[in-house]
Protein backbone atom coordinates (compact mmCIF):
# COMPACT_ATOMS: atom_id res chain seq x y z
CA UNK A 1 0.00 0.00 0.00
CA UNK A 2 1.33 3.43 -0.92
CA UNK A 3 2.03 6.15 1.63
CA UNK A 4 -0.78 8.30 0.20
CA UNK A 5 -3.25 5.41 0.51
CA UNK A 6 -2.27 4.89 4.15
CA UNK A 7 -2.66 8.60 4.84
CA UNK A 8 -6.08 8.57 3.21
CA UNK A 9 -7.23 5.73 5.48
CA UNK A 10 -5.84 7.51 8.56
CA UNK A 11 -7.59 10.76 7.58
CA UNK A 12 -10.89 8.95 7.09
CA UNK A 13 -10.64 7.20 10.46
CA UNK A 14 -9.92 10.49 12.24
CA UNK A 15 -12.84 12.27 10.57
CA UNK A 16 -15.20 9.33 11.04
CA UNK A 17 -14.37 9.07 14.76
CA UNK A 18 -15.10 12.78 15.22
CA UNK A 19 -18.35 12.40 13.28
CA UNK A 20 -19.37 9.35 15.35
CA UNK A 21 -18.68 11.24 18.56
CA UNK A 22 -20.86 14.17 17.40
CA UNK A 23 -23.64 11.80 16.31
CA UNK A 24 -23.56 9.89 19.61
CA UNK A 25 -23.52 13.04 21.70
CA UNK A 26 -26.44 14.62 19.86
CA UNK A 27 -28.28 11.29 19.75
CA UNK A 28 -27.98 10.82 23.50
CA UNK A 29 -29.21 14.37 24.02
CA UNK A 30 -32.19 13.57 21.79
CA UNK A 31 -33.02 10.47 23.83
CA UNK A 32 -32.84 12.53 27.04
CA UNK A 33 -35.21 15.10 25.55
CA UNK A 34 -37.73 12.40 24.65
CA UNK A 35 -37.22 10.64 28.01
CA UNK A 36 -37.76 13.89 29.91
CA UNK A 37 -41.32 13.88 28.62
CA UNK A 38 -41.91 10.63 30.47
CA UNK A 39 -41.32 6.92 30.23
CA UNK A 40 -44.65 6.40 28.47
CA UNK A 41 -43.72 8.71 25.61
CA UNK A 42 -40.28 7.12 25.38
CA UNK A 43 -41.88 3.68 25.06
CA UNK A 44 -44.36 4.93 22.45
CA UNK A 45 -41.62 6.53 20.33
CA UNK A 46 -39.00 3.79 20.74
CA UNK A 47 -39.92 2.05 17.47
CA UNK A 48 -39.10 5.24 15.57
CA UNK A 49 -35.87 6.02 17.39
CA UNK A 50 -33.56 3.57 15.57
CA UNK A 51 -34.66 4.41 12.01
CA UNK A 52 -34.72 8.07 13.02
CA UNK A 53 -31.17 7.89 14.38
CA UNK A 54 -29.98 6.15 11.21
CA UNK A 55 -31.51 8.84 9.01
CA UNK A 56 -30.15 11.54 11.31
CA UNK A 57 -26.62 10.07 11.06
CA UNK A 58 -26.83 9.84 7.27
CA UNK A 59 -28.00 13.46 7.06
CA UNK A 60 -25.30 14.57 9.53
CA UNK A 61 -22.63 12.77 7.46
CA UNK A 62 -23.81 14.41 4.25
CA UNK A 63 -23.79 17.88 5.78
CA UNK A 64 -20.46 17.26 7.53
CA UNK A 65 -18.76 16.03 4.35
CA UNK A 66 -20.22 18.87 2.27
CA UNK A 67 -18.99 21.56 4.68
CA UNK A 68 -15.52 19.99 4.82
CA UNK A 69 -15.40 19.61 1.02
CA UNK A 70 -16.58 23.11 0.15
CA UNK A 71 -14.30 24.92 2.61
CA UNK A 72 -11.37 22.57 1.93
CA UNK A 73 -9.13 23.31 4.89
CA UNK A 74 -11.58 22.36 7.65
CA UNK A 75 -11.10 18.60 7.38
CA UNK A 76 -9.21 17.57 10.56
CA UNK A 77 -8.10 14.16 9.25
CA UNK A 78 -6.69 15.45 5.99
CA UNK A 79 -5.03 18.38 7.77
CA UNK A 80 -3.33 16.09 10.28
CA UNK A 81 -1.97 13.70 7.63
CA UNK A 82 -1.26 16.58 5.21
CA UNK A 83 -3.23 15.54 2.13
CA UNK A 84 -5.87 17.26 0.03
CA UNK A 85 -8.36 16.20 -2.61
CA UNK A 86 -8.35 17.87 -6.00
CA UNK A 87 -10.74 17.68 -8.92
CA UNK A 88 -8.88 18.20 -12.20
CA UNK A 89 -6.01 19.74 -10.21
CA UNK A 90 -8.30 22.36 -8.61
CA UNK A 91 -10.10 22.75 -5.30
CA UNK A 92 -13.69 21.50 -5.33
CA UNK A 93 -16.42 23.59 -6.90
CA UNK A 94 -19.83 23.65 -5.18
CA UNK A 95 -21.12 21.14 -7.74
CA UNK A 96 -18.22 18.73 -7.17
CA UNK A 97 -18.52 19.14 -3.38
CA UNK A 98 -22.22 18.23 -3.51
CA UNK A 99 -21.59 15.17 -5.69
CA UNK A 100 -18.63 14.08 -3.58
CA UNK A 101 -20.57 14.52 -0.32
CA UNK A 102 -23.57 12.55 -1.56
CA UNK A 103 -21.47 9.70 -2.96
CA UNK A 104 -19.17 9.59 0.08
CA UNK A 105 -22.19 9.43 2.41
CA UNK A 106 -23.77 6.61 0.39
CA UNK A 107 -20.53 4.63 0.26
CA UNK A 108 -19.98 5.15 4.01
CA UNK A 109 -23.29 3.36 4.55
CA UNK A 110 -21.76 0.31 2.82
CA UNK A 111 -18.26 0.90 4.18
CA UNK A 112 -17.04 -2.74 4.14
CA UNK A 113 -17.47 -2.84 0.35
CA UNK A 114 -15.92 0.61 -0.05
CA UNK A 115 -12.99 -0.32 2.18
CA UNK A 116 -12.26 -3.55 0.30
CA UNK A 117 -12.41 -1.69 -3.01
CA UNK A 118 -9.98 0.90 -1.64
CA UNK A 119 -7.54 -1.74 -0.41
CA UNK A 120 -7.53 -3.44 -3.83
CA UNK A 121 -7.59 -0.37 -6.11
CA UNK A 122 -6.07 2.22 -3.74
CA UNK A 123 -8.71 4.75 -4.69
CA UNK A 124 -12.22 5.36 -3.44
CA UNK A 125 -15.10 4.41 -5.72
CA UNK A 126 -16.44 7.96 -5.68
CA UNK A 127 -12.97 9.36 -6.48
CA UNK A 128 -12.91 7.23 -9.61
CA UNK A 129 -16.41 8.35 -10.60
CA UNK A 130 -15.64 12.06 -10.02
CA UNK A 131 -12.00 11.89 -11.21
CA UNK A 132 -10.62 13.12 -7.88
CA UNK A 133 -6.93 12.87 -7.04
CA UNK A 134 -5.14 12.89 -3.69
CA UNK A 135 -2.22 15.28 -3.29
CA UNK A 136 0.29 15.78 -0.46
CA UNK A 137 0.29 19.16 1.25
CA UNK A 138 3.33 20.79 2.84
Amino acid sequence: MSETAGKRIAAFIIDYMILCWVACLTGVLGVFVVASRGVQELAENFQWMMPGMFLYCVLLMGIWFFILDIFGNLDPGKRLVKIELLSNGQKFTVSTAIKHSVLKTLFCCIWPISFLYYIVKQEMIYDRILKISVSSRP
